[in-house]
């Protein structure tokens, strides 16, 4: 199941209600996330920015949405243990040979190809080269 760390402010009338009856938020917040079928493994009170960071185990985002009621300033970041983020860049690995940027075939075309093939050229002996200029090659003189 996806790990879910999030951080997030209670809201005023959430704080008021902790000052009236303090308790532990634990307790409710995993009632909460097991009903949605998922569980609590950290819960923490924090100072500054935010009031709270939990660390939650849940089936996907729509079940972790369901159990964030009463919080706002939400801040949730999905999680991977670092054997999932090895699988994540061995596919990125997979997958980057066939990745072009929109309009990298066209430079490669137009621009790397000709380059290539004067190299080869200079490279046989002949002393008339080309420098690679943008928009073209532009013969340079024979020294």
């Amino acid at each position: 199941m996806p790990i879910f760390i999030t951080q997030g402010r209670y809201t005023r009338e959430a704080i008021k209600g902790m000052i009236v009856k303090p308790e532990d938020r634990y307790e409710a917040l995993s009632r909460r996330v097991a009903r949605t079928g998922g569980r609590v493994l950290s819960y923490y009170m924090t100072f500054g920015e935010y009031d709270f960071l939990t660390i939650i185990e849940a089936p996907s985002e729509t079940q972790m949405a369901v159990a964030s009621a009463g919080v706002s300033d939400l801040r949730t970041t999905l999680a991977m243990t670092s054997i999932e983020a090895k699988g994540a860049f061995a596919a990125a690995s997979d997958l980057a040979p066939s990745y072009r940027r929109q309009g990298e075939v066209e430079i490669a075309r137009t621009w790397l190809m000709p380059v290539r093939s004067e190299i080869a050229s200079a490279s046989s002996g002949s002393r008339n080269t080309t420098v690679p200029r943008r928009g073209g090659l532009k013969p340079r003189a024979a020294a």
